[in-house]
């Protein structure tokens, strides 16, 4: 039944999201054919190359942007709006139900980022890039190239946990007989908010004082080298993962109480 309640929240959120993925990498694919143009003097595939190149980065904001609204409206809609008597009916824990929004989500998400970056792959020469830095400084290849996945991952949560405040916000909103949506905004504003003060106050008023070489990357902005930088991201990543725990059980006990279906 897990499955089966994904695949109806996949078929829902991709259904507008799809149209999003094809004409990102359609910008990407016409960016990448017209690269060899960008000196020429033919102005018009000049103008398509750079509106295309940067297409894709306001774009690719616009499809996260885009797949976390569309996450929000099908757990809104299956939960609380016209399909909540339904999905009340259902033969199954709350719990189930609430795991299926859930690996719903990070499922949108992972899809949206690999897509971003094919996207950015396409247009620009990731290899080459990493090897031209790994020549101008004293960082191995692989050093980059951790430094990137790191990178990646640390937004991947960060947008995980955006889903999560939106989510829990709703919850909270629906406790409310009136003004539902407004509260379940000013909640998830706020979930949201306290999680990144909880990050940025841990990592400046206790990490960095135990430890020198985060002191200077975070106080100073002065990075010995990658590995410092490494060492700070995986640092947010852990904490990342601490909030999105704490909200998804909070979000899993909050539904097995009563709430205002609109």
């Amino acid at each position: 039944m897990l499955a089966k309640l994904i695949k109806y929240d996949l078929k829902f959120i991709y259904k507008q999201l799809i149209v999003f993925y094809i004409i990102l990498i359609t910008l990407a694919i016409t960016a990448q054919l017209t690269a060899n143009f960008d000196d020429s003097s033919i102005f018009i595939l000049v103008f398509i190359h750079r509106f295309c190149q940067g297409a894709v980065l306001g774009f690719g904001i616009g499809t996260v942007i885009s797949g976390i609204l569309r996450t929000w409206a099908r757990f809104k809609f299956n939960v609380y709006g016209d399909e909540s008597y339904l999905t009340q009916t259902l033969p199954i824990k709350r719990s189930t139900i609430w795991t299926a929004k859930f690996l719903s989500s990070v499922i949108v998400i992972l899809t949206t980022a690999l897509v971003i970056i094919l996207a950015l792959g396409i247009v620009f020469d990731i290899p080459a890039i990493i090897t031209e830095n790994a020549t101008k400084t004293s960082n191995s290849t692989f050093t980059i190239i951790m430094t990137g996945v790191i990178f990646i991952l640390a937004v991947i949560l960060q947008f995980i946990y955006t889903v999560q405040s939106g989510f829990l916000g709703i919850i909270i909103g629906h406790y409310f007989q009136n003004l539902q949506t407004l509260w379940a905004i000013i909640f998830g504003y706020l979930i949201y908010i306290i999680g990144e003060v909880v990050i940025v106050a841990f990592c400046m008023l206790v990490w960095a004082n135990f430890d020198p070489t985060i002191y200077d990357a975070l106080y100073r902005s002065q990075f010995e080298n990658l590995s410092t930088l490494n060492e700070v991201l995986l640092g947010f990543n852990i904490l990342y993962c601490f909030l999105i725990t704490i909200s998804y059980y909070a979000s899993s006990k909050l539904l097995q109480h009563n709430f205002n279906v609109e």
